[in-house]
């Protein structure tokens, strides 16, 4: 039932992010990165990176954005996959389809509109407040999220095949080389429509293949499983690490066609 899944999604994404996002602005307040004041718990409750950053005063709590909006695209796709998975395939791609369309076109027409506040992260001026809970990237995050219902069936079959992933780890890797377009939706970013969607769908099959390979070695399985049960606390803590591992590559001389994968 649909109130069942809305009790047990807000349990296990709104929950955690309140506690997170409420525990980051106390210590920013007692830090002295922000002044107490009742807009903090405004922009926390709006849930989008923009106002987390701003009222945490920390950019290391941005990637909390990703919580509530996924609570909020998760109850969208319920009604719609009830619907769409008893529909022909071509309907279904139809439907995936013209949800990244309608996204993209949202996102690059209609984006600079929504924001709200600016503000300084790692020496750039961005502006990314959007709409409660992110809600104007719904449109992109509900056609992945759609394209993956569809094809849950065939994901659960999928077998390793060696050529066919050396295909797609070259056809993706020369992308990254010949196209600067990138994907950020926090930042409210989706540069090409075509190059970042194809981005996206090789880079999904590349981590399939990997999975399906490390089915075959059980310590890689193991690890796996291990880090798919912390991913909860990876998304909201990873940050700080990933910041340490940015400076150290930045340190790193690399070839060209790496320096831009990396």
């Amino acid at each position: 039932p649909f109130v069942d899944i809305l009790k047990r999604r807000a349990d296990a994404l709104l929950k955690p992010y309140a506690v997170v996002a409420l525990t980051a602005a106390t210590v920013g307040v007692l830090a002295g990165w922000v002044a107490l004041s009742p807009g903090q718990l405004f922009k926390l409750a709006w849930g989008s990176g923009g106002f987390i950053v701003s009222a945490t005063g920390q950019a290391a709590w941005a990637p909390l954005w990703f919580l509530p909006h996924l609570f909020l695209v998760s109850l969208l796709a319920v009604p719609l996959l009830r619907v769409s998975l008893s529909r022909p395939r071509l309907l279904q791609a139809v439907l995936v389809l013209t949800l990244l369309l309608a996204g993209g076109w949202l996102l690059q027409g209609w984006g600079r509109y929504l924001n709200w506040e600016e503000f300084e992260m790692a020496g750039r001026r961005l502006a990314l407040a959007g709409l409660p809970f992110s809600a104007d990237l719904v449109p992109i995050s509900l056609a992945f999220m759609m394209a993956g219902g569809c094809l849950s069936a065939a994901a659960r079959r999928f077998v390793w095949q060696p050529v066919r992933a050396l295909l797609v780890l070259a056809a993706f890797a020369l992308l990254h080389v010949f196209s600067n377009a990138t994907l950020d939706l926090n930042e409210r970013r989706y540069d090409d429509l075509l190059i970042t969607s194809l981005q996206a769908g090789l880079g999904i099959y590349l981590m399939f293949a990997l999975a399906a390979l490390a089915e075959r070695l059980p310590a890689l399985t193991r690890a796996a499983s291990a880090l798919g049960a912390a991913s909860l606390f990876i998304l909201m803590l990873h940050w700080p690490v990933q910041a340490v591992l940015h400076a150290l590559l930045a340190t790193i001389s690399l070839p060209a066609p790496l320096q831009m994968l990396a």
